[in-house]
């Protein structure tokens, strides 16, 4: 995930004006921060002297943001950069659950199955839950809301039940801070609809979990 939307709304500035000051167009801008495509070497070069940043804190390879001694790029690493697929820079995924970690297992199994290349972090509110994800082939894991917050900073997709956006919900497992941590963050969710904890999810009747598990996964596979 690269940086390109942090920076600039640390700027206060609207896509347009960062268009205008690239001499692009406001799709492009969009186009970049949801890297459904990607600027060219010029272009990372001049978005990183705007943003007085390195080119790898701009495309996310490093937390540095500090420019390098030197003043010339790496070019090297811009042109892997450059060159890398959108599924090979979008696949790190966040998978949260609750209680015993059913629906996370299921999503790790699905998604490795559909997309091996995906690079999956499972938290669980609990160590039961982080437990039986990791025994399903998460490639790490923790637990807790801490867990929660950093990983919501670090992966592309976060993917769980519909309660990990409402605080206080399954059971009481879910914290404000865990809730607000997946809402806010830049990653795209993919939330499964489960009629718990007295919220009522309309529009969703007689889908077993079995079929919502398989929806989001072929979502995020055709995503990917």
């Amino acid at each position: 995930m690269n940086n390109i939307r942090a920076l600039r709304t640390e700027m206060n500035l609207s896509q347009q004006q960062l268009a205008d000051e690239l001499h692009v167009s406001q799709q492009s801008i969009h186009k970049y921060e949801t890297e459904v495509s990607d600027p060219d070497i010029n272009m990372l070069i001049a978005m990183a002297e705007f943003f007085d940043t390195s080119v790898d804190y701009l495309i996310g390879i490093t937390d540095n943001r500090n420019k390098p001694e030197s003043d010339q790029p790496d070019i090297t690493k811009i042109k892997e950069y450059c060159n890398m697929t959108c599924s090979e820079k979008k696949k790190k995924i966040l998978i949260i659950d609750a209680q015993g970690g059913g629906i996370g297992k299921q999503l790790i199994t699905g998604i490795k199955s559909a997309v091996p290349e995906a690079i999956i972090t499972a938290v669980g509110t609990n160590t039961t839950a982080t437990s039986n994800m990791l025994k399903a082939g998460a490639d790490t894991a923790a637990t807790g809301e801490n867990a929660v917050i950093v990983g919501c900073r670090k992966n592309d997709y976060i993917i769980g039940p519909m309660g990990i956006v409402i605080a206080d919900s399954m059971n009481g497992e879910i914290t404000p801070a865990m809730s607000v941590a997946v809402a806010q963050s830049e990653a795209v969710r993919i939330l499964i609809p489960f009629n718990h904890c007295d919220t009522y999810i309309a529009g969703t009747p007689g889908k077993g979990t079995g079929i919502l598990v398989k929806e989001a996964i072929d979502y995020l596979k055709n995503r990917l």
